[in-house]
Order: structure tokens, then C-alpha cells, then sequence
């Protein structure tokens, strides 16, 4: 009941409200899954008959010879910005760019330009110049330069060094699985990969 009782209040308070360090649930848990993946889990849903309901936001990222893009994300509504800034902290000192195959969502760049806009003072951004080894082409992405918001997010790196939220977060979640057991993993794998496909075919 008292688990019940506090998921009921967090989701009249928060409602669409964009999720930070500031209000992110205690019950909420960073979980590593193979293939460079990232999960937040609200645990509190673990004891539901539906465990789906836990997942909040998924992200995977891929080695770009030492730079990390996003492979990719799938969150409800306010957790896309978290997932992103967790995937900076994962792979610091290393910059996180944008998917490098193009195939990014209007969300996520919308979540991107936020960035950009200097909308979280701890992230480090560097705008690319085509000078730079890594810069891209608009071409190179199906675009056109009339479209700036979409060409700048590719030609952005980002760097975010206070890991705080990180560590805290991954340490809830593997105080959660030492009580469950390492096997939910496992499970959280399915869980995860069922909320993206559902996420990406709804978006």
C-alpha cells in the first residue's frame, strides 16, 4: 500500500513535468544492460503484476572510434532530456553526439537544441566548424540546409563530467538487484527492448 500510495502521489505531482536531478524519484534505478544500454527503472513497479510499467527511459549508445553516438532512445514524456544527459555521464570524458546513420527523431532534436541553448549549464557543448575531422555534411543526412535545427544537433558534441546523478542512480539500481537477484537483467533486457519497439512505432 505504501508503494502504491507514493507512486500515485509522484505521478499527480510530476505529471509532464521534464525529469531532473532535482525531481527524479528515490525508487528510480540505473541499470547497465549488454550492448551499451542504459535503463532507467522505477522499482517500485517490480512488485506490479505488469513489471513493464517500471521501464521510464532507454538509451543506447555505440562506439564512433572513441566518440559515442546515439544508437538509440526511447522515453516517456520528460524523461528524453535525462536519458541523454545519463548517456553523457556514461561515456565521460568522451563526447556523445547524434545518431551518425541520420535516423533521428524530431524529439530528440528538439531535446538536442535544448542543449545547445545552454539549458543545462553543466554540459559541456562544442559546436563543430567544417574544419573539424568529425564535421558532417547536411547531405550526409538526407537534409537540407534550410533545415539548421537538425543540421547543427549532428554537428554538436557534448561532454558532461559531474557524474553525480549517474553514480547515485547506478548504485539504487545494484542495491535493487543484489535484493532481487542479478537474473532481472534478464528480464529487464525484454522489458526494455518491448517499451522501445512500442515507443518507436507510437512516436
Amino acid at each position: 500500500m505504501k508503494n502504491l500510495i507514493k507512486k500515485l502521489l509522484r505521478e499527480s505531482l510530476l505529471g509532464e513535468v521534464a525529469i531532473n536531478q532535482s525531481n527524479i524519484s528515490e525508487d528510480i534505478g540505473l541499470f547497465l544492460l549488454p550492448g551499451n544500454t542504459i535503463v532507467l527503472y522505477d522499482m517500485v513497479e517490480y512488485d506490479d503484476s505488469d513489471r513493464s510499467l517500471g521501464v521510464k527511459g532507454t538509451i543506447t549508445i555505440r562506439d564512433e572510434n572513441g566518440r559515442y553516438s546515439v544508437n538509440k532512445v526511447a522515453a516517456l514524456k520528460g524523461y528524453g532530456p535525462i536519458m541523454h544527459e545519463l548517456a553523457m555521464q556514461h561515456v565521460y570524458p568522451k563526447p556523445l553526439i547524434t545518431d551518425r546513420e541520420g535516423d533521428t527523431r524530431e524529439g530528440v532534436i528538439n531535446v538536442i537544441n535544448k542543449f545547445i541553448s545552454g539549458i543545462n549549464p553543466n554540459i559541456d557543448v562544442v559546436k563543430l566548424t567544417p574544419d573539424d575531422k568529425y564535421y558532417v555534411d547536411c547531405l550526409d543526412f538526407g537534409c537540407v540546409d534550410s533545415d539548421p535545427e537538425f543540421f547543427n544537433a549532428h554537428n554538436t558534441e557534448f561532454r558532461m563530467s559531474d557524474k553525480s546523478l549517474y553514480i547515485k542512480l547506478k548504485a539504487e539500481g545494484d542495491e535493487f538487484l543484489e535484493d532481487v537477484g542479478y537474473e532481472f537483467i534478464n528480464e529487464l533486457e525484454d522489458l526494455a527492448g518491448n517499451f522501445f519497439d512500442r515507443m518507436y512505432s507510437t512516436s
